[in-house]
């Protein structure tokens, strides 16, 4: 259901989508986790969950509203909540 969500929201012209921008933090987390794909998901993006975090707030090429698809067990390596103030929804 999730996914549909986010294709809903990827098809409106003011809203910019990201699917799963925190795997590959959430690969570097829990180095258990094998997969086949990981060292070429690592290599290919940022596994600084935070950083991935300020860079979607940050936003200069995004629309707002920006829709983030991720799955909550990808937050658990935070400190902190990484989208700081945002208003956000968990489904």
């Amino acid at each position: 259901m999730s996914t549909s969500i986010m294709y809903s929201f990827d098809s409106r012209a003011d809203c910019t989508c990201f699917d799963e921008p925190l795997y590959a933090h959430h690969l570097k987390s829990n180095p258990h986790l094998q997969r086949p794909y990981r060292d070429e998901l690592l290599a290919a993006h940022n596994p600084d969950g935070a950083a991935v975090c300020r860079d979607l707030l940050a936003g200069g090429a995004c629309k707002t509203p920006l829709m983030v698809q991720y799955d909550c067990a990808m937050l658990i390596a935070f400190s902190e909540q990484p989208f700081g103030g945002a208003n956000h929804s968990s489904l």
